[in-house]
């Protein structure tokens, strides 16, 4: 729709607004096509790993940062009967959120443009490094048994009713966390760093989600583009941005949240990771910059190494099939 001239340029109406420095630059990034803005994000994508501080202290461990320390957590609870991550492939296979993170402490971003191009491959060994080290969470005991059949919903009522350590999931899940017996006793963790990783170790997920657009038909001059601009400039106010917070999602601008939302423990923890000084965001998902085909793909791939069809291998493989240059 951009590439058509379908929709109206933004960038004149932040510029005008005086509003184009109150965002990160990746939430703006993610949304051009050329010189054109062509939309700005309606909210941020914010995923990590739940986690049960109980649990972990129950069995005297701490949060582990690096993967080694990870899997040192996931063979103590397994030798105790313990799932370590919960996740739900059934009808929810896109729940790999924090996984495709870890794509990027891969260093997604700098290859996915010349895997696209047919420059580069999707199995290359930098990919297979971190699917294996997936295939080593899987064979230590990591994941649920039942994870083929388990949806995402249902993943999430196994780990807040303390069946599991960690669940995948993202802030949208903060709210029902909160409101679940375990709620004051959850923190929030964007995945381990890596020794074999590529590149900058110190990125979490915090991306523009679901751009909002305009019509390129409501030009400057027309009672829509007023509205338009109107509605742009109270979105991105403090105002506009604590509405967000107090419904217990992220700000999309560096706005400061304030307000009772920001002391209840789940969503505090969100917030003190995502602002946590020297971690960055990518401008997008790594599944967000291709076709749905490859996107589905990656999923697949990945649950198919946790559940054992798939070798690293053969998994990066049915990805790189889906890709046409």
């Amino acid at each position: 729709m951009a590439k058509n001239g379908d929709l109206l340029n933004l960038a004149p109406v932040l510029a005008s607004l005086g509003i184009v420095n109150n965002f990160p630059a990746s939430m703006l990034s993610g949304y051009k096509e050329a010189n054109v803005q062509y939309g700005v994000p309606y909210q941020s994508l914010v995923t990590g790993f739940y986690y049960n501080k109980a649990i972990l202290a129950k069995y005297h461990l701490a949060l582990p940062t690096t993967f080694a320390q990870l899997v040192n957590v996931v063979q103590t609870l397994h030798k105790n009967g313990v799932t370590t991550l919960e996740q739900g492939a059934n009808q929810s296979s896109f729940s790999v959120w924090t996984f495709l993170t870890m794509l990027d402490r891969f260093g997604y971003q700098q290859m996915y443009p010349a895997i696209l191009a047919g420059k580069a491959s999707y199995n290359n060994p930098h990919f297979l490094a971190l699917y294996d080290d997936i295939q080593t969470l899987a064979k230590d005991g990591a994941f649920n048994s039942n994870m083929s059949t388990e949806t995402y919903v249902q993943a999430a009522q196994a780990f807040i009713s303390g069946q599991a350590a960690m669940f995948d999931s993202g802030v949208w899940q903060a709210s029902q966390i909160q409101a679940s017996s375990i709620g004051n006793g959850v923190g929030f963790w964007p995945g381990p760093t890596f020794p074999n990783g590529v590149g900058d170790q110190h990125i979490l997920m915090n991306a523009p989600s679901a751009p909002l657009v305009v019509s390129a038909a409501d030009s400057p001059g027309t009672a829509r583009y007023t509205a338009v601009k109107e509605f742009i400039g109270f979105y991105y106010s403090s105002a506009g941005q604590q509405i967000l917070v107090n419904n217990l999602q992220t700000p999309v601008t560096k706005y400061q949240p304030t307000g009772a939302a920001v002391n209840k423990p789940v969503f505090k923890a969100v917030l003190s990771e995502i602002s946590a000084p020297g971690w960055t965001s990518p401008p997008a998902q790594p599944d967000l910059v291709v076709s749905s085909a490859t996107a589905n793909a990656m999923y697949n791939s990945i649950y198919g190494v946790m559940e054992g069809v798939y070798s690293p291998t053969a998994a990066l493989q049915a990805v790189q099939q889906t890709i046409k240059s």
